[in-house]
């Protein structure tokens, strides 16, 4: 039986998407906050922020170009990959980060709510519709 490598990351991104670019490839990193808040024992309100780096490829990697900022709540699906390396003083380090394979903007921070979710937008408008509409009393039927 094989195992099962997959994380679920939803939260607010850390800075602008850096992207490299290659011969046929695209390459978007970036990181995403996730906060909790609680009431400790006394009373007091507490948070921890846990940061997490993330590594989207090519066409994914173009959307997060286009439309990813600084910012932006985000909904990111992957798998955990950890991996070694050797840093400029030759010490071995590791580093942690989740390979999205799936992504979802959820909004954000810089553009007004009704820009960012068409829906709410399609809705709206509709609403609008329904209130200026008028409806005769004489029914052909």
């Amino acid at each position: 039986m094989s195992g099962i490598n997959r994380a679920t990351i939803m939260g607010n991104v850390g800075q602008q998407p850096k992207i490299k670019k290659g011969d046929g490839y695209t390459i978007a990193n970036f990181s995403i906050a996730t906060s909790k808040k609680w009431k400790n024992k006394s009373g007091d309100k507490t948070e921890h922020t846990e940061w997490h780096k993330i590594v989207i490829y090519n066409k994914l990697a173009e959307v997060v170009e286009k439309y990813v900022n600084k910012g932006d709540k985000i909904y990111v699906e992957g798998e955990i990959k950890t991996s070694k390396y050797e840093d400029k003083n030759g010490v071995e380090r590791s580093k942690t980060e989740i390979v999205g394979n799936f992504m979802q903007m959820l909004g954000s921070k810089n553009k007004p709510e009704q820009e960012e979710n068409p829906y709410k937008q399609a809705e709206n408008q509709y609403q609008q519709y329904e209130q200026e509409a008028q409806y005769e009393d004489n029914i052909p039927f």
